[in-house]
Order: structure tokens, then sequence, then C-alpha cells
């Protein structure tokens, strides 16, 4: 009994280890490509406003598979901002806004993600929490302002994801932010006749209660 028993035992783990090695070699074939878990992608918007001269931006994120067709990312962005004069005048002429013209943001987030097709295109949902601090000098007409400012905001993204047999990744969503400012201070540096309308316009354009985001991604998973 003893010796059939050892006999069925080492017939079934040779058949399940031979059942094993198909699997892997089915998956390495170039019919069925491994399955890829991490995904690194930048963020084409901010590498598309590093155009405009005096501006230079970038972020990026990495994005790990969890299962059950979870995911989960972490991410940042960083810009600086140091626009010419000229441009600055000219904006502020034709839209009667402060515009920012020099100074520095960056940005860090954590978030999860929850895809219909974990590892092909593919509806996808997800929420994610920023923190960002801002840095920067405003310029209306000929009066100047300095704001700094802590947030955190909590955000509902939602889009579509492709993905192409070599891996890129395109990703295309959009969604709102809620953020909650920790720390703000906007001080006017000059005393000209418009000092006190260019901090009003200014602090409007900080306090805003909901905020419009895109969530775009190209990058690669492997």
């Amino acid at each position: 009994m003893k010796s059939l028993f050892a006999l069925t035992f080492v017939a079934a783990s040779a058949f399940a280890n031979a059942a094993l090695a198909q699997d892997v070699a089915a998956v390495k074939s170039e019919k069925n490509p491994p399955l890829r878990h991490t995904t690194i992608e930048i963020r084409p918007v901010d590498s598309l406003i590093s155009a405009t001269p005096g501006i230079a931006a970038g972020g990026g994120s990495v994005e790990a598979y969890l299962g059950h067709n979870w995911a989960v990312a972490v991410g940042g962005s960083y810009a600086n901002v140091n626009l010419p004069q000229k441009y600055v005048g000219t904006v502020n002429d034709k839209r009667n806004a402060a515009l920012v013209n020099k100074g520095y943001a960056f940005s860090t987030g954590a978030g999860v993600r929850y895809y219909d097709a974990p590892f092909g295109d593919s509806l996808y949902g997800g929420m994610d929490v920023d923190y960002s601090e801002v840095h920067t000098g405003w310029k209306y007409k000929d009066d100047t302002v300095t704001a700094t400012r802590f947030a955190v905001a909590p955000a509902l993204v939602a889009g579509y994801r492709f993905v192409w047999d070599s891996g890129f990744v395109a990703r295309l969503g959009a969604g709102a932010s809620l953020p909650s400012v920790q720390s703000q201070k906007v001080t006017a540096d000059t005393q000209g006749p418009n000092a006190a309308q260019a901090q009003r316009k200014v602090e409007d354009t900080l306090n805003r209660k909901v905020l419009a985001k895109l969530d775009l991604g190209v990058g690669v998973m492997f």
C-alpha cells in the first residue's frame, strides 16, 4: 500500500511539473508574451508646457499591479518658471489677468486604480491624493505679488488605457480634485494703483474649490 501511494504521488508530481512547464513555455511564447506587472510613465502635458520659453517642467509615475484588477501608483512633478517680461505684459493686456512670471512648484502623490482588464486595453477609474507646494511671483499690469501655498488634494479620475504588444502604454483620463489648503500667503510687493486688485486676482486663482484634472500618461509596461 505504501509503495502504491508513493508511486501515485510521484506520478502526480511529475504530471504537475510537466503541466507547469507547458504553462511557462506558453507564457514565454510569442503568441503569449510574459505578463507585465509594472508601468513607468511620463506626463506629456508637462513636456508640452516646457516648449514655452522660460518654463521647465517634468513629471512621471510608477504603477505596480496588486492583483484582482487593482494597481497602486506613485508619482510627482516639478515646474520652474521664469517668463520673459514681454510675454507677461502681452498676456496681462489681452486677458486682464494676473500671471505667474517666476517661481517653482512641485507635487508628489499616490493612488489606486481599478482596471477592467489588468494587462491590456482597458477602462479604468481611480482615486489619488497629492501634496503640493507653490512658491511663485505674479505680475498684473505694473504690480507684482508673491504667493506661497501648501495644499493636499484628493482626486477622482477615470479614462481608458491603451497597451501595445511592445509594452508601450498610453493612458487618457480626466477627473476633478478638491484642494485642501494647509497654508497660504499672498503678499503685494508693490504699492501701485493696481496692487490690491492684483492681490485679489491671485487669491481668487489659488482659492478655487474644485479643479479639473487631466490624467494623461505615456510610458512602458514591463
